[in-house]
């Protein structure tokens, strides 16, 4: 009896004390929290200083998406333009592999599509180093096509299906750089996953080399065909491919081989280049400043071989080389090709379009200047005016 009284009174004293003492409260949970913010105008596509970063305050709730004061941005890009005092989202700055793919600013990114088939079966994966070719299928009778090796080596940073889905994971997207054998290369990389095979590459590559790749694959019309490329030393340029000419008849008795009217006599060849601003336009010896790419209508004719045969295109002016590439000249007869050097013609300036094929050469004199008119593309208007 006496233990039940001695527990009762505790109970009654705990009860009490409860009632009457000051209960401790929890702290209250922060509402604002510092941010980094832009001190001043940063610009897109540009990496971020130090100096250019502040701090700021943001509500708890927002917290998480923006980069806190202790984030160093030390490597990070801006991808829109940021004004003062405006806090530093995770859109806002970004690592470059993360924005354009690949770290070095010192490559271009571009992408090409192409059969599955004809790009390792599909399964190209981002990290891979691939050799592009450029091919033109002939006819098979006097034509047997082109084959170029126009990249190698290059890097492969992302791929796409026929209708633009990436062909792994985002958790995959971007590979861990390797620690040995420099900047581009790769340790473990991650398989492409889903059912779908890769018909798009994106790559990085130095401009001339994105160049060569658009030019053949974009302004030629010239299909791709991707390899897996092996050992550098190992990597050769395949010779154009042959057109074998057609056998010649044997004349009758007494019948002796004549020209063909008009035409060369067989093993001749007669040219012509004239500059246009547009396929297989019309000649102009005249273009407005700011011109960016012309075409060169070429007229080749000859008699043997029948089908392609190799030339080159050199535009000059005064103080050097402007454009240089080599061309097959699909057949006897007149074709277009698209000259667009890297920043375009120089304003009022003289330059000499020559074709050099075998032992000749044929070339013609224009010129760009201020006040300049020409026709809208497509259609027929009155030739070139200026000084």
């Amino acid at each position: 009896m006496r233990n039940r009284k001695v527990l009762l009174a505790l109970l009654v004293v705990i009860l009490v004390l409860y009632i009457i003492l000051p209960r401790q409260q929890a702290p209250a949970a922060a509402r604002w929290v510092v941010v980094l913010a832009a001190k001043e105008d940063i610009q897109p596509y540009t990496f971020i200083a130090a100096s250019q970063v502040t701090t700021t305050t943001v509500a708890a709730v927002q917290a998480g998406d923006f980069y806190p004061e202790t984030q160093p941005l030390s490597g990070y890009m801006a991808t829109t333009l940021v004004k003062p005092g405006q806090p530093l989202s995770r859109e806002d700055a970004r690592r470059p592999e993360d924005f354009r793919f690949w770290a070095d600013m010192g490559l271009e990114i571009g992408s090409f599509r192409g059969v599955f088939s004809e790009l390792v079966g599909g399964e190209i994966k981002p990290g891979h180093r691939i050799n592009v070719y450029a091919y033109r299928k002939g006819d098979g009778v006097e034509d047997n096509g082109d084959l170029l090796l126009v990249a190698t080596n290059i890097l492969v940073v992302g791929v796409r299906t026929e209708t633009g889905e990436a062909t792994r994971t985002e958790a995959e997207r971007s590979p861990t750089p390797s620690a040995a054998g420099g900047p581009l290369s790769f340790g473990d990389i991650a398989a492409i996953s889903g059912p779908q095979p890769a018909s798009v590459i994106m790559f990085a590559a130095e401009p001339k080399v994105a160049q060569k790749i658009i030019e053949y694959l974009g302004s030629r019309s010239y299909s791709a065909w991707v390899t897996l490329a092996p050992e550098v030393s190992a990597i050769t340029t395949p010779a154009p491919i042959p057109t074998p000419p057609r056998p010649t008849p044997s004349p009758a008795a007494g019948a002796q081989p004549t020209a063909p009217p008009g035409g060369p006599s067989p093993g001749t060849l007669e040219g012509r280049v004239h500059m246009s601003d547009r396929e297989a336009g019309q000649a102009r010896s005249v273009f407005p400043n700011g011109t960016a790419s012309v075409w060169a209508v070429v007229e080749l004719t000859y008699s043997a071989p029948p089908g392609p045969i190799p030339m080159r295109i050199d535009v000059r002016r005064d103080d050097g080389a402007v454009f240089e590439a080599s061309f097959n000249h699909p057949r006897s007869g007149q074709a277009s090709y698209l000259i667009m050097p890297v920043g375009g013609f120089a304003n009022d300036g003289k330059f000499t379009t020559t074709v050099y094929s075998g032992s000749q050469a044929f070339s013609v004199p224009w010129k760009t200047t201020g006040g300049t008119q020409l026709p809208g593309t497509g259609g027929d208007g009155p030739a070139s005016v200026g000084n």
